[in-house]
């Protein structure tokens, strides 16, 4: 990781919140769920797994000042390998 913040020092985060439990929301069925948290800076690079309805979501979240777009991306691949081995 790049050292844009003057040598300050963050740590890598991921974070699994737990099953999204919301049948319904106005009155309409939900269909889809997911948390839509801020980027925490420093690190400036998270990766949130949210479940609901048996499916899990993954959100990743960064600042192009601490990775680039390549960076960011550039693992999810072999991500979603690791996460499918199983299934």
């Amino acid at each position: 990781m790049r050292r844009p913040f003057g040598g300050e020092r963050g740590s890598f985060v991921f974070s699994n919140p737990g099953a999204l439990e919301l049948a319904t929301f106005g009155g309409r069925p939900v269909t889809d769920a997911f948390t839509v948290p801020a980027v925490l800076v420093p690190p400036g690079f998270q990766v949130i797994a949210t479940r609901h309805a048996g499916r899990i979501s993954l959100t990743l979240l960064f600042v192009e000042a601490a990775l680039s777009v390549a960076e960011a991306l550039g693992g999810l691949p072999e991500l979603a390998r690791d996460l499918l081995a199983g299934c």
